[in-house]
């Protein structure tokens, strides 16, 4: 057995020193952190949970995927983030995850993607007909939010078809971010939640989160009323059978999983988009080579899903800069018996944190990592490290359930932007990032585009 270590700690003075900033921005204060104690360290999440911190791929891989029946998600993520977006395949634990797991993940097969791409195609073109009409006015484009509404509106027809309107479209969205932006206050300042308690906050995200599943729990009805078909992940949620049992999902079930998959199936595609369409701002050599990567493979027509993977500079570009900006910029995992990983206890109840941002920044694992260089994720060049540097969609069997459809839909909003746009970032633009659930723009991304086909 090797000899315990002593993790350093970050005082309970300097972490209520550093709860204004840390609040608002968490990644300069780890970041901070990092420097002073290096790779992993304890800390006192909230004022008393007892986390520990690490950009040690090693220990990543170890909770996240060797000995990962000992972990659970935190109540971070399943308690208050569940209580308003369900218990689905994100916030669920245990014996209950694992049997929704294996019943949903034959709906991201191949076959099933393969389906999806006509859709998700039309999607795009529907929404780039509105998109010129906004580029000809000549103005900044913040690119954030076009990200968001247009991968909110794939995920959407992935998930119900045609079913939506427009108008429950637009609610379900905003539902979902003030759901979102309530959650993280509640977690980033615990001492606030009696407060919030006693101004009506919860109960009044708790009646939005109602809301939303008053529209899903229509179009199910509606779905099953209608006695037809579709080819999308609805279909094939209401198709799922229990080997167990024979019997399908409940409405509650049908609600909780596919209110799960839009919330996590468009906001970290949006942000991985919005901060690629930045980089490539500054980086038009890596334009140049997209474009030409996707006029040798349009020759012979549109893009269908065979050929999506000959796209592989563009699938580069998209995953450097998952690594510069990664949209889940941290996780974490609840030891449930005491454990320990090289000589470091882990107490029960323990919460061990790997964080990615500081795992794809730290120069012990990356090359000058501020530097923006796709072709570190050539094929040849990525097989000489250690894959647990890398996690933009998590790891182990809790990594993200929809990874291949969110590089495919990337894949595909690229290739028939770049062929119908400039761009250029506005001037006086001010870049910085939101560490929120997700890794945001703070100020969003204003973009100046121009129709080069005219």
């Amino acid at each position: 057995m090797a000899a315990l270590k002593k993790l350093p700690v970050v005082s309970p003075i300097r972490t209520l020193a550093r709860i204004t900033r840390f609040t608002t921005n968490p990644i300069s204060v780890l970041e901070e952190y990092l420097e002073d104690y290096g790779e992993s360290f304890i800390m006192y999440m909230g004022g008393s949970q007892r986390s520990i911190i690490t950009t040690n791929p090693d220990f990543a891989q170890y909770v996240l995927q060797k000995n990962h029946r000992n972990y659970k998600k935190s109540s971070i993520q399943t308690e208050h983030l569940g209580q308003f977006i369900g218990q689905g395949l994100l916030t669920s634990n245990g014996a209950y995850w694992l049997q929704q797991r294996r019943l949903i993940q034959p709906g991201f097969h191949r076959n099933r993607l393969a389906g999806l791409v006509n859709l998700i195609q039309e999607v795009i073109d529907e929404y780039l007909e509105d998109f010129d009409v906004i580029v000809k006015a000549g103005k900044p484009i913040d690119i954030y939010p076009s990200m968001m509404r247009l991968t909110f509106r794939i995920v959407v027809r992935a998930l119900f078809s045609a079913s939506l309107k427009e108008a429950d479209l637009e609610r379900l969205s905003v539902i979902i971010s003030e759901i979102q932006e309530f959650v993280i206050r509640i977690i980033r300042q615990p001492f606030l939640r009696p407060i919030f308690r006693l101004q009506g906050q919860y109960r009044k995200h708790i009646r939005l989160m109602h809301e939303a599943n008053e529209i899903i729990l229509s179009i199910i009805r509606e779905r099953r009323a209608s006695g037809k078909e579709q080819d999308d992940l609805l279909q094939m949620l209401l198709d799922a059978r229990y080997e167990d049992t024979g019997k399908g999902m409940t409405d509650q079930q049908l609600i909780e999983e596919a209110t799960i998959l839009t919330v996590a199936g468009h906001e970290t595609t949006a942000n991985a988009m919005s901060w690629t369409w930045y980089l490539m701002s500054q980086h038009p050599e890596a334009v140049k080579k997209m474009r030409a990567e996707q006029n040798q493979i349009l020759q012979n027509g549109p893009l269908a899903f065979e050929n999506l993977r000959q796209l592989t500079y563009t699938t580069q570009v998209i995953e450097e800069s998952m690594r510069i900006y990664p949209p889940a910029w941290i996780t974490d995992r609840e030891a449930i018996e005491a454990d320990e990983f090289e000589g470091i206890p882990i107490p029960k109840g323990t919460v061990v944190v790997p964080y990615i941002y500081g795992l794809h920044h730290s120069s012990q694992l990356w090359d000058q990592p501020a530097t923006f260089r796709p072709e570190r994720f050539a094929p040849e060049a990525n097989k000489q490290h250690h894959s647990f540097r890398y996690l933009p969609f998590g790891a182990g069997p809790r990594m993200c359930i929809g990874n291949n459809f969110a590089i495919m839909e990337m894949q595909l909003i690229l290739s028939s932007m770049l062929q119908r746009y400039d761009f250029k970032l506005a001037p006086n633009a001010q870049i910085a990032a939101r560490p929120l659930v997700t890794l945001r723009p703070k100020n969003g991304v204003p973009m100046l585009f121009t129709d080069r086909r005219t």
